[in-house]
């Protein structure tokens, strides 16, 4: 379903990406974490947009503004479109209740 070599190569392309609801008084932060993170080669930020403006019309809430941020399975879709089988499961199960313990009692490694 993902054509990244395609994004990658000529900029027309599917990857994976997420969408992110913040405080519109963050979107200066939001910009100076974006470009930080274009810096090291971590950039992850499609588009930022503006305070109570839809965004890739998305609706947003007043008071806020959205992202648009690459996430999901993008490394695993790499491999796949090279031939590489990959299997990958999701980061959370359903755990009972009283095997939960705070995290300060958790152990330090």
């Amino acid at each position: 379903m993902t054509d990244y070599r395609g994004a990658v190569g000529s900029g027309s392309g599917r990857i994976g990406a997420g969408f992110r609801e913040m405080p519109s008084s963050s979107r200066e932060k939001v910009l100076e974490l974006a470009d930080a993170l274009g810096a090291v080669g971590l950039g992850g930020f499609l588009d930022v947009g503006y305070p109570g403006r839809d965004l890739m019309g998305i609706p947003i809430n007043e008071g806020r503004l959205g992202a648009i941020v690459i996430g999901g399975l993008n490394p695993m879709a790499i491999l796949e479109e090279h031939g590489v089988d990959v299997h990958s499961r999701a980061l959370s199960a359903i755990v009972d209740y009283n095997r939960l313990i705070p995290f300060t009692e958790a152990e330090k490694n």
